[in-house]
């Protein structure tokens, strides 16, 4: 879906240009944006990684003097990319703002709301993830935040008849001509065979109603907040929350019962002795925690909530593994 949003944008860019589009990511956007522009023939050079800030999000600031300067040097910027939930730490880039610097600035504006976008479905979702519709397009993946158990991804746009202008070709003699009552999917799409997706999003919806879902969503945010406090609650034995979550991705390290001054010139040590702890979690084999790496170089670890066969139980075990973890680190 992130795929197809990049095609979509770049027809903002006459064909003999394509050289000179410009795409803005930053660390934390997703590598199949990488991979995407790749994909569509354009040159490495074509991606420029935006900064920052202290929260992980777009720097707003380095964005717009990428954009002005790139423009003044004679490239043809086309696509911003924003995230409503990063893999790494679930975080909600400043999509307000954004879309503004992408409206001053005549730049498609697509947010990767891949994991985070379904989460507008919740009251406290809405107040970060409402900003969407300003957007130019929005990919979400059901079989994330919406628990279905196949790949579906789903790109939403304002503009059908730019998605139409990056996949329609001429039609082989044998096709019925395009109308507004004859609509040929394939003028909308790469593929050309192609699967019947829509059963798979109205079928649950039907069944289930938006309201299943909503209840689901609600019920995990609720999970990570309890999550994150007993996490906190565990600083008397080294344990550190690293970010307040947007989402339901928590993420937290190690740091020791010595003083943080201290901590922070054993970096590659603190490192070693959570990667113990990650590995002490998993081999209990109750619960699975992944590693990520931030802030160029930091080993911390993971949990996202939200499966649907998860329980509060399973979270209380894993909260169970990770204090007995630290307590065993203590002892080093």
């Amino acid at each position: 879906a992130n795929f197809i949003g990049l095609l979509v944008a770049r027809e903002q860019v006459d064909e003999d240009d394509y050289h000179l589009g410009t795409i803005y990511v930053t660390s934390e956007t997703h590598n199949c944006i990488s991979k995407g522009a790749k994909m569509a023939g354009l040159r490495k050079r074509s991606l420029r990684e935006v900064p920052v800030d202290s929260d992980r999000r777009v720097n707003l600031a380095a964005l717009e003097k990428a954009l002005i300067e790139d423009r003044r040097a004679g490239l043809k910027p086309f696509l911003v990319v924003a995230t409503a939930g990063t893999t790494n730490t679930g975080t909600v880039d400043d999509l307000e703002a954004i879309s503004e610097v992408c409206r001053k600035h005549q730049v498609w504006f697509h947010v990767d709301g891949a994991y985070g976008a379904a989460f507008v479905l919740t009251e406290r979702g809405r107040t970060t993830l409402s900003v969407l519709e300003k957007s130019d397009s929005v990919t979400i993946d059901f079989h994330k935040s919406f628990f279905l158990p196949f790949a579906t991804g789903l790109l939403l746009t304002r503009y059908p008849q730019k998605l139409h202008g990056a996949f329609s070709a001429d039609p082989a003699p044998f096709m019925p001509e395009e109308s507004s009552q004859n609509v040929n999917f394939h003028s909308f799409t790469p593929e050309l065979s192609r699967t019947f997706y829509g059963a798979r999003i109205w079928f649950p919806l039907q069944l289930c109603g938006v309201k299943k879902w909503r209840e689901a969503l609600d019920t995990r945010l609720d999970w990570t907040q309890i999550f994150s406090q007993r996490l906190e609650a565990m600083a008397d034995i080294g344990m550190e929350l690293i970010m307040k979550p947007d989402l339901t991705i928590v993420v937290f390290r190690y740091r020791g019962i010595r003083p943080l001054s201290i901590v922070k010139s054993h970096e590659g040590h603190l490192n070693v002795l959570n990667d113990r702890l990650l590995r002490f979690i998993n081999e209990r084999g109750n619960v699975y925690i992944s590693p990520t790496t931030i802030d160029g170089g930091q080993f911390v670890l993971r949990i996202c909530i939200l499966n649907i066969r998860l329980t509060w139980e399973l979270l209380e075990m894993a909260l169970k593994d990770i204090k007995d973890g630290a307590v065993e680190l203590s002892k080093l």
